[in-house]
């Protein structure tokens, strides 16, 4: 009957309405019934009690009127006052007769009206019977015995008609006082009602109320049920667990809601179906890639737990069960392991780190490692859940870079002889004793004299080379006073300069007096820059090498500025590279000598940089560290 809960809820509503109502509508009904019964009996119990004062107001008059007038009979004025009043008396005893019928119920008071009434006709009836006659006086017989008739008359008043006005008005007082308690008892009776009615009223709202009561709780827990079911299954799909179905109950909105949520459900559990499968395969690709690494690769929680380890990582540092443990138990012993654990949890992992070659011995064979650490977000809570740590075996390619390195130097070294004996001869063909040579002897003896400088320096940039990646380059720091390097540095460089018609200029920040560094290997980086500068200036410009303050505490900031032709933007990320050559350009070196200043440079702790613009000319800067007590001021 009732399909939507809108029409239910309606429903409900208009039930407790109706009952309310009945309930009022019966109360009104009952207390308007007693009010109106009530007010009937007052009206004609207050009609009674006038026409009791009137018929004792009236006997009153009568009884002063008949005694007047037996004392002066002959007064016609008197007379007619008598005639009056016992037509009064007369009219009120017809009122009380007319009153006393609806009192027919009350015996009592019924019996006390008539007894006045019969008391009040029989004092008319002597009346009438005794001064009738004289009306209006009587004049027979002699004076004696009209004197004894009134005589005789008065006796009769006294003896037998005025104890009936005593007795008329002792009963009209009683009746008068049981009259009152009358309404008294009718007042109580009614208060009785009253309350009789209240009780009932009272007794019936009860058990409305607790009907009413009973109902809503039937009533919203019908509609309740269904959504509580439905928010308890909802709970439980946000939970995990898509397999939810809820039986609908009703046909309205909510049942209508539970069919849609169980449809949803059903699509929940089928695409969940569909992606546990796509997971578990993108899962067991996932694992076969990290499986068939050659990296080692663990993968560890914020807390140190190992989360997983691949059969690399079990192979080179000979694991087995290791998932659940703490990773700085397993790599108790293992120092390469153990310090790259410890790096992780405590977060002290530097990108120069990732360059560093560490050793490591298994079963007396020596291997060489290079590590890194890879912290992994989530996307539901901030901050790093987990570390991946990955460890490369590096040994083939280190053992084949060592020997690229020793043959490089071997070969630097045995080139530096032939190379020695060939300058020194170029200068003993210049020497006047062995004869002047032409012009074209001359051009081909600087030229040999060119190249064999060149090369030199190529030799002499290769052995540099070879010292770093073996770990032989030594840096010998030292306190530097810059304005006497500076005076020494560019003393080369004027000739040139002047030469090629670019002019040298110098800023120096007068606070930075001092470096700590190896002046030969700053003079090399110096060397290299400069050299650079005026190889790419064009006649009429300027190189300025100065040095500053670096934005770092306990650092100055070394720089060479050119007005040259600037570097190609896609040449800037690799030109501290080794063999970095810009194609096609005659002016280039070998391509090693910014590759060695960057090696110089981080080998006394500092940074190297280069800004540059196409047409505009470059700036290169590296920073050397001050002084201690420098470094310690400034701080």
């Amino acid at each position: 009957m009732f399909r939507s809960l809108r029409t239910k809820i309606l429903a409900g509503f208009l039930l407790v309405i109706a009952i309310v109502g009945v309930i009022g509508a019966w109360a009104v009904i009952r207390l308007s019934a007693i009010q109106n019964s009530t007010s009937d009996i007052l009206h004609r119990r207050y009609e009674i009690l006038h026409a009791i004062n009137t018929l004792d107001t009236s006997t009153s008059h009568l009884r002063g009127a008949a005694t007047r007038f037996l004392l002066t009979p002959r007064d016609t004025a008197l007379a007619s006052d008598f005639a009056r009043t016992e037509a009064a008396s007369t009219a009120a005893l017809s009122q009380v007769s007319t009153s006393t019928g609806p009192l027919s119920s009350d015996p009592t008071l019924y019996r006390s009206l008539y007894q006045i009434s019969h008391l009040t006709i029989t004092i008319r009836n002597e009346l009438r019977y005794q001064f009738t006659p004289q009306f209006p006086f009587d004049t027979s017989g002699t004076l004696a015995q009209r004197v004894a008739r009134r005589q005789r008359r008065n006796e009769i008043f006294v003896s037998e008609i005025d104890p009936l006005f005593d007795s008329l008005n002792s009963r009209i007082s009683a009746v008068e006082e049981g009259y009152l308690l009358s309404l008294g008892t009718l007042s109580d009776q009614s208060q009785l009602e009253g309350d009789r009615i209240r009780l009932e009223v009272s007794i019936f709202g009860g058990i409305t109320l607790l009907l009413c009561i009973f109902l809503a709780i039937r009533f919203s827990n019908i509609i309740v049920s269904p959504i509580v079911e439905l928010t308890e299954k909802t709970e439980r799909i946000t939970a995990g667990e898509l397999h939810q179905l809820v039986v609908p109950r009703t046909n309205d909105e909510v049942g209508k809601l539970g069919e849609q949520f169980n449809a949803m459900a059903e699509k929940l559990g089928e695409f969940e179906e569909m992606n546990l499968k796509k997971i578990l395969e993108e899962k067991a690709i996932s694992e076969s890639i990290v499986q068939s690494m050659v990296d080692a690769l663990f993968l560890i929680d914020r807390f140190g737990t190992v989360l997983s380890i691949n059969r690399s990582a079990q192979d080179l540092f000979d694991l087995t069960n290791v998932e659940g443990r703490n990773a700085l138990d397993i790599a108790r012993g293992k120092p390469a392991l153990e310090s790259l654990s410890i790096a992780a949890l405590k977060g002290s992992w530097r990108e120069t780190n990732r360059a560093e070659i560490v050793e490591y011995y298994r079963d007396g064979e020596r291997i060489y490692l290079t590590r890194d650490i890879i912290p992994i977000q989530s996307g539901d809570s901030p901050g790093t859940v987990a570390y991946l740590l990955v460890l490369r075996n590096v040994t083939q390619a280190h053992e084949l870079e060592r020997m690229r390195s020793d043959f490089v130097g071997m070969v630097s070294h045995e080139l530096r002889t032939p190379l020695t004996a060939i300058r020194m001869s170029v200068d003993l063909l210049g020497e006047p004793t062995l004869g002047q040579l032409t012009d074209t002897q001359e051009q081909f003896v600087q030229a040999i004299r060119e190249e064999s400088e060149r090369l030199l320096r190529i030799v002499n940039d290769l052995m540099d080379l070879a010292k770093i990646e073996s770990g032989k380059f030594e840096v010998r720091a030292s306190e530097v006073e810059l304005d006497t390097f500076f005076e020494h540095l560019l003393v080369p460089f004027f000739a040139p300069a002047q030469e090629a018609g670019i002019e040298l200029r110098t800023e120096h920040d007068p606070a930075i007096r001092e470096v700590r560094a190896d002046p030969d290997r700053l003079k090399q980086v110096f060397v290299n820059l400069i050299s650079n500068a005026l190889r790419y200036t064009p006649r009429g410009g300027e190189i300025t090498i100065g040095v500053s303050k670096a934005p770092e505490d306990g650092f100055a900031r070394f720089f060479v500025r050119d007005t040259g032709t600037g570097i190609p933007p896609e040449f800037v990320s690799r030109i501290f590279q080794r063999f970095a050559i810009r194609s096609k350009d005659a002016k280039a070196g070998t391509g090693l000598g910014l590759a060695i200043a960057k090696e110089i440079v981080q080998a006394h702790g500092g940074t190297i940089d280069v800004r540059s613009e196409v047409g505009k000319g470059s700036e290169f800067s590296f920073t050397i560290p001050l002084p201690v007590f420098e470094a310690i001021h400034r701080i």
